[in-house]
């Protein structure tokens, strides 16, 4: 993975964080903002990946994988 592709990875990761933190201060708006963001962030992390042309299957499932697991996080900030 490339410096670019993990620094957007980790501003998901921090986003999800965030996003969590207020979830739990009832700040339920800029939990989902948070949440959102997180997507965003791994949306553009798959849109450059697949810009490269030797994208394998397996990385393309990893990607795909990463972005379920941020929206399982952001449905969760949901259910409280």
């Amino acid at each position: 993975m490339t410096d670019a592709r993990q620094a957007l990875l980790e501003k998901a990761r921090r986003a999800i964080r965030s996003a969590h933190l207020l979830r739990a201060d009832g700040d339920y708006d800029s939990a989902v903002s948070r949440a959102y963001y997180a997507m965003f962030q791994e949306a553009r992390n798959i849109s450059d990946y697949q810009a490269v042309s030797h994208i394998t299957e397996e990385a393309t499932l990893q990607h795909i994988s990463r972005a379920e697991q941020f929206l399982a996080a952001a449905k969760g900030l949901l259910k409280a």
